[in-house]
């Protein structure tokens, strides 16, 4: 063989182990990218279950008002059955 066809398959073989390098770092990046996706959906899975207590507890709160203005009326019309 020729020294020039030597020196090409070395390099030829160091462009290819740094093309697995590559390779085998973009797989770890997209592992990494995956795992923030599903971390990601977990945190939307948990804000969502935040939205639905926060619209239970608004419902809740809501109906409490009702009932205390109903009381609030019905003690009033207690009041003046009473002073009557």
């Amino acid at each position: 063989m020729q020294a020039s066809t030597i020196a090409l398959l070395v390099e030829t073989l160091v462009l290819s182990v740094d093309t697995i390098a590559l390779l085998v770092e973009t797989l770890v990046l997209s592992v990494d990218t995956i795992a923030l996706l599903v971390e990601t959906l977990v945190l939307s899975v948990d804000t969502i279950a935040l939205l639905v207590e926060t619209l239970v507890l608004s419902v809740d709160t809501i109906a409490l008002l009702v009932e205390t203005i109903a009381l609030s009326v019905n003690g009033a019309v207690l009041d003046d059955l009473c002073v009557h």
